[in-house]
């Protein structure tokens, strides 16, 4: 097959007349398309000393397979005879698609000739590349330009490998500078114009243009102050940074259950070696990019295997240095104890040259200050024969097991064949299977997770003995559910036992348990683990850490905040929340100070509440009170509502103001629940896109999973109370008069009240205690007494004991009367068995009555609603 194109497409890059260009000829084939011709082959004609004429071929790039790189041909001009005397002689091209030809060119004077270089990029090494520059086959310009072509092709076409997140605006400055360097015969070292791609958690300076996000979008936008240190030498070394690669979202530590290599900013990436497979992590972008040449190496970082593992999916030689060898300084970090920064490359040479570079001391690192002053050039210890003679074990139980380790037949075979055709090969003595007794320990021990995840503080207390403090991370538990913190109580008191080192149990966040040895030191050290889940942390456990100083009321704000940033209107976008207080972290901090000082105003004391959207608060604090309407958006309210004042006064923290029916369900008879033109549609928490039912949608919505302690929402008929069955809550309309309704939107002043929801009764209590009572601005609440009881000393962990509780079924439990599905009614059926019987009540089952249809169909409350104040009048808000 011979390849063609048109002698006058040549290209005259030194001023050749058509005439010169004339003495070449080249065979023609009318059988290929033009089009295709001209895309597979460019020739440059160059006058050298005018005696003769130097052919350079360059074959521009073609997709080969779907995840093989296209080959370049790159052509040594040399100046010597062709050694034979044929006109116009040949020269056989080898193509991208692994298909021939021969282009045939004419003598000119004396002679031309062209060695043919096969080249591939897709595999070349840092030598071959910076052999190719140093002899001018190519520049760094070029080399930059094929790789971005390259990502362009498979990063979001083709194969959709999302392996690359963005690429640097100034890479192709930065590789003409080096071409500059290298014609004035600056070479700065062996990564001198080689295009180089950095994990998206590794720094890059403002000028390049580019985002250091770990994958998030909470980051995106953000600025960072200068360089990572490893980056500073990559550059300082003449590499050119070309972009930044997909990794698993804040290096796989946004959950414990996620995806490798899935995040925000990139989507998914995915394998190039199997469609759609996984190509593990954290390192996954740099991982894929290297593996089929979309650079010529990248970094990774590693905290736990989150380098090696991407390393061996793609085939590469994936190095995490030994933490300290290289600097994290502007590193997006995860432990200081673990972190590393290393090369992700196709042969252990290119990671030899890379770590030259990247490792040693930085002032900005101390971890590294234990590092030589000069460090030595890995690539010297580069041996060929390295494996010859060496023993290696082979934990066959732990590894090539299929029953025990999980890989399958395939994998197991593909592993047998390695140590055969390659180890052996290379003279390795392969002792096979060289199974420890501890093996099944090693198969499942997570020790470096449990290092990373607890951190032990010890502090000399008096000199008498020392108080060990355990602190473990925050680790996303689910979708819905929030991180838990486990929290951990200092108590100064002697271990009861005479063991040295003596054992602690932990429990830890994903329910796993382990146990740490302490060494004892002088009289005795003791610490206890306390289980902390802030999704349904109660008021009286918050109360607790706060106490302790297990956190502030700061740290529980922003982690709210956080968590209603995560689900509200990004994930399942359940629209709970309209606004955060602009105040809320002052408050919060407010609280702390008057703790540090001795004063706890009450049990709801440095608490974050949000409240419904038709509760008002005071101007100073920035917020709307609109009732989900537009037409309220900006208007400003003379003060804080008579119950926000209580809880103010209380020490609670105003977090901000959750969704509602638009104007608590009161603006249209057929309204959707949970709608408001400010808002949106919220949604339930449990089923996607499920009526959480209203008014107090938000509310309910957001004390159910966690966007704040606890919410206040307001009743007129049902508002509270049926959101609060549909989100799992305790949710009470307390009597009407008990709780103020002063600037809080009124529907009717007979039937209107504010009222808790609440993840247990308790909490409830607590709320209530605070809120109730009497206000001087609704008359409603008069009748009640000067003190407000404290509800929580009411509470009976017995109290349904003896109960006699009759099951309106016929209205409540009847699919075809009621209107509940079958699967509700289970439900319903299973609750009455599981909780109300075990905890002592008597279930009278059925118990209906004679007026059930009316019940069921009544709607006295909203009767008597527009009645009663039609022609009494309401409050005014």
């Amino acid at each position: 097959m011979s390849y063609t194109f048109d002698i006058f497409q040549l290209e005259s890059a030194y001023s050749l007349s058509r005439n010169s260009l004339a003495n070449i000829s080249i065979a023609s084939d009318p059988t290929i398309d033009n089009n295709r011709q001209n895309c597979l082959v460019k020739c440059t004609v160059t006058n050298v000393n005018n005696t003769r004429l130097i052919l350079q071929v360059i074959i521009n790039y073609l997709p080969c397979g779907r995840f093989d790189f296209c080959k370049i041909a790159l052509f040594n001009k040399i100046n010597e005879s062709f050694n034979n005397d044929r006109d116009p002689f040949p020269i056989d091209l080898q193509y991208n698609d692994s298909t021939q030809s021969t282009v045939y060119i004419k003598r000119c004077k004396t002679s031309i000739y062209s060695i043919v270089k096969q080249f591939n990029l897709y595999n070349a090494s840092i030598a071959e590349l910076q052999d190719g520059l140093s002899k001018r086959y190519f520049t760094s310009v070029d080399l930059v330009k094929a790789y971005i072509a390259r990502i362009d092709e498979v990063n979001l076409k083709g194969p959709e490998l999302r392996a690359v997140i963005e690429i640097s605006p100034t890479a192709l400055d930065a590789a003409h500078a080096t071409d500059i360097l290298r014609q004035n015969g600056t070479i700065l070292s062996s990564l001198h114009g080689i295009p180089i791609l950095l994990k998206d958690n590794i720094a890059t300076r403002p000028e390049d243009g580019m985002n250091t996000t770990a994958g998030s979008f909470a980051l995106l936008g953000s600025i960072t102050p200068d360089d990572a240190t490893v980056v500073k030498k990559l550059r300082n070394a003449g590499a050119v940074i070309l972009g930044k690669t997909s990794l698993s979202e804040w290096a796989n530590f946004r959950s414990v259950n996620m995806t490798n290599g899935w995040s925000g900013r990139s989507g998914q990436a995915t394998s190039a070696f199997y469609p759609h497979g996984d190509a593990c992590g954290s390192s996954t972008g740099s991982g894929i990019a290297s593996s089929i040449g979309l650079a010529a190496a990248s970094l990774g970082t590693e905290t736990d295997g989150s380098i090696v593992c991407p390393g061996s999916r793609s085939n590469l030689v994936g190095i995490k240095p030994t933490v300290g060898l290289t600097s994290r300084h502007l590193v997006i970090p995860i432990s200081q104890n673990q972190d590393s920064v290393g090369p992700m490359c196709q042969s252990v040479a290119d990671v030899a040259a890379i770590l030259t570079i990247i490792a040693g001391r930085d002032n900005e690192d101390n971890f590294t200050l234990a590092q030589p002053d000069k460090v030595p050039d890995y690539s010297q210890y580069l041996n060929a024969n390295g494996l010859r003679g060496a023993r290696i074990g082979v934990l066959r139980k732990i590894f090539a097991n299929s029953t025990f380790g999980g890989y399958p037949d395939y994998i197991i075979s593909e592993f047998n064949k390695t140590i055969e055709e390659v180890f052996k090969k290379l003279g390795a003595n392969i002792t096979d299977p060289a199974d420890l007794d501890t093996a099944d320990e090693i198969a499942t021990a997570e020790h470096e997770f449990i290092v990373l995840k607890v951190k032990c503080t010890v502090t000399n207390v008096n000199n008498t003995r020392l108080i060990l403090q355990v602190i473990i991370n925050y680790l996303p538990c689910s979708r819905f559910d929030f991180c838990k913190i486990a929290l951990f109580n200092k108590i100064n008191e002697s271990f009861n036992n005479d063991r040295d080192p003596f054992p602690i149990d932990l429990q830890y966040n994903d329910s796993t348990q382990s146990t740490v040895y302490i060494k004892r030191c002088k009289t005795s050290i003791y610490s206890i683990v306390k289980q902390f889940n802030l999704y349904n942390a109660s008021i009286a456990e918050l109360q607790d850490g706060l106490s302790k100083r297990y956190f502030t009321s700061v740290d529980l704000v922003k982690a709210y905040i956080a968590r209603i940033d995560e689900v509200n209107l990004k994930g399942p976008k359940l629209r709970a929340v309209i606004e955060i207080s602009p105040t809320a972290l002052d408050a919060a901090h407010a609280t702390d100070i008057l703790r540090q000082n001795g004063t706890i105003l009450s049990s709801l004391h440095g608490i974050p509440i949000l409240l419904k959207d038709n509760i008002a608060t005071r101007p100073e604090d920035g917020m709307n009170t609109t009732a989900g309407s537009f037409a309220l958006l900006g208007s400003i309210t003379p003060d804080d509502a008579t119950v926000v004042k209580k809880l103010r006064n209380a020490g609670a923290v105003i977090l901000g103001k959750t969704s509602l029916s638009e104007w608590a369900n009161f603006r249209s008879v057929n309204m959707t629940n949970g709608w408001s033109g400010r808002g949106e549609q919220a949604t339930s928490a449990f089923y996607p896109q499920g009526d959480a039912c209203g008014s107090s949608t938000g509310s309910g919505i957001a004390s159910s999973i966690g966007l704040a302690a606890a919410s206040l929402g307001t009743e007129t008929d049902g508002s509270i109370v049926c959101p609060g069955s549909r989100s799992n809550l305790v949710g009470m309309k307390p009597t009407v008069g008990l709780t103020s309704r002063h600037l809080v939107i009124p529907i009717s002043q007979n039937q209107d009240s504010v009222g808790p929801m609440c993840q247990s009764v308790a909490d409830v209590a607590a709320i209530l205690t605070i809120i109730a009572g009497r206000d001087n601005e609704d008359n409603f609440t008069l009748a009640q007494p000067e003190k407000v009881p404290d509800y929580s000393q009411h509470l009976n962990a017995n109290g349904l004991r003896g109960a006699r509780i009759g099951v309106l079924r016929k209205i409540f439990a009847n699919s075809t009367f009621g209107g509940y599905p079958d699967y509700i009614i289970s439900e319903f059926n299973k609750t009455i068995e599981e909780i109300f019987i075990k905890l002592g009540a008597i279930i009278i089952d059925p118990a209906d009555l004679d007026t059930a249809d009316e019940i069921a169909t009544a709607e006295h409350e909203l009767i008597y609603s527009f009645e009663h104040d039609n022609l009494t009048g309401s409050n005014q808000f």
